[in-house]
């Protein structure tokens, strides 16, 4: 008789299939994958699984296989539980499953089992099929369906396992436990979808964020199914994009996928787009061909699907990536390309408000320019950028209060001070609760700096924060426009006094 510690040490041996081409493509796997010759083990350890009721790993050893000592024995027995658990866990073996046996083949099944059930059948013509479509529903991850077929077959068990009682109670806890993170893992994907839908409007809270993130986090512990994992590990990596100090929170993670991303990419292909993202975007360390090269291929699979309003957000990540390379005529130039295809798209929400971001982002290099670079034609081009801007920006909030900002930046170029604290006081004021950080850190270092008194140290802390935040773009040529703009009025402030 099994013990309940057999079962818990050989999960994953027990619940080998019996189909016999299953068998054969684990075998074949098993053999190529493992550092270790274990194929006459496997082979006897599979007939004897194909043959008997009872099926007891151990006895082997009692076989052909006595020469081995019993804790010898034991352990290799654990060591191809191991490797059975990351095969069986693996993408690669559930898409082999569900072509082998197809869902709607086994949903028939079940559904024919349910119904003897329902009537009350608990004789031994059942047990078979019972084991059968269990370990099929098991392996292909369907644990709602497990569990409506453990509500149904409890007298069927009682009558036909009363021996494994115990084992298929802490079946059905594991099974209970399953369907509980799944069910976590789809209102957490909700979350994130919601929460980046708001994010895109400019309006998210960030008290939202940091508690869908602990969430996030806590849900990739607990996950047994790969896919599932990664998929959530995707949404820890969008999440943390959105946090005030994103690099504490995404660091691990973003690491991590830098790390694995061929294997992730292989669970969660659909993601792409959103792992190469995220790794060109946030990859700090790493040299600009690294990231470029990940940007490439979200670009790419962008202009395989004619995705405009994505091609127009990765020219602005390609932007910003040039202006931390130092290559600010390229960036001007990924811009105005982007601002093109922004015309070329339907007039909607998201095409809108990417020509916003591109104008904005082609604001902050023409600030910078004007200031820290003495461009003699920045100014003109600031002034048609602000006009642009203010044509797309009527009708969200967000997008007023970057008008404002624009607005202001030209005011301090025609050194009025006065006017452009005022604007820039209302967004300091409007964004400190806002979504995106930096955008109130600029906001801010403008309004502390117009003050009559402004304060060096504040100052220096403000743009500390924004040196901490580690970002693309904001924390490098933003923090030069701020420090440029910055030494000119207390230059000035200086001689009026």
């Amino acid at each position: 008789m099994q013990t309940v510690t057999d079962t818990l040490e050989y999960k994953y041996i027990l619940q080998l299939p019996r189909d016999k081409e299953v068998l054969d493509y684990i075998f074949d796997q098993l053999t190529k994958e493992s550092k270790q010759d274990w194929s006459a083990l496997l082979e006897e350890l599979f007939q004897m699984h194909r043959s008997s009721t009872g099926f007891n790993p151990q006895l082997i050893s009692k076989g052909r296989f006595r020469r081995l000592k019993a804790a010898e024995f034991r352990l290799i027995l654990a060591e191809i539980n191991t490797e059975l658990q990351a095969l069986m866990n693996s993408t690669k073996y559930l898409n082999f499953l569900k072509k082998r046996f197809g869902n709607d083949q086994l949903k028939n099944r079940f559904q024919k089992l349910i119904t003897q059930l329902e009537l009350g059948v608990t004789d031994i013509s059942l047990r078979e099929e019972f084991i059968q479509i269990k370990t099929d529903l098991f392996l292909i991850g369907e644990h709602e369906m497990l569990l409506q077929l453990y509500k149904n077959a409890y007298r069927l068990i009682e009558v036909q396992f009363s021996e494994q009682l115990d084992s298929y109670l802490h079946e059905l806890m594991d099974i209970q436990h399953r369907v509980q993170i799944n069910t976590e893992h789809m209102v957490c994907g909700f979350k994130t979808a919601s929460l980046l839908h708001k994010a895109h409007l400019g309006m998210f809270d960030q008290n939202d964020a940091v508690n869908l993130y602990d969430d996030l986090c806590k849900l990739l512990i607990r996950h047994k199914n790969v896919r599932s994992k990664y998929e959530t590990l995707v949404n820890i990596l969008e999440v943390s994009s959105l946090l005030e100090n994103r690099s504490h929170y995404m660091e691990p993670y973003i690491n991590f996928t830098a790390e694995n991303f061929e294997e992730i990419l292989i669970a969660v292909p659909e993601k792409s787009t959103e792992i190469h993202v995220n790794l060109a975007k946030y990859l700090t360390e790493e040299p600009l061909p690294v990231r470029l090269t990940h940007l490439n291929k979200a670009i790419q699979s962008a202009k395989d699907n004619n995705n405009l309003v994505e091609l127009i957000n990765f020219k602005i990540i390609h932007a910003e990536l040039a202006c931390d390379s130092g290559s600010i005529d390229a960036a001007l130039e990924l811009l105005d390309e982007g601002f093109f295809l922004s015309l070329q798209s339907e007039d909607n929400e998201e095409a809108v408000s990417a020509r916003v971001k591109v104008l904005m982002t082609k604001m902050y290099i023409l600030t910078y320019l004007h200031f820290a670079q003495k461009d003699s034609l920045a100014l003109k081009a600031m002034t048609k950028t602000l006009k642009q801007i203010e044509k797309e920006s009527a009708l969200r909030l967000d997008h007023a209060l970057l008008v404002n900002e624009c607005k202001g930046f030209l005011l301090l170029a025609h050194n009025d001070f006065e006017e452009a604290r005022q604007l820039f006081s209302r967004s300091a004021k409007a964004r400190e609760n806002n979504s995106y950080p930096f955008q109130y850190y600029i906001s801010n270092y403008f309004q502390e700096l117009l003050r009559k008194k402004p304060s060096v140290e504040a100052l220096k802390e403000i743009v500390d924060k924004l040196l901490i935040l580690n970002e693309t773009f904001y924390s490098s040529i933003c923090v030069s426009m701020l420090e440029s703009v910055g030494k000119k009025v207390l230059s000035q402030q200086n001689q009026t006094t």
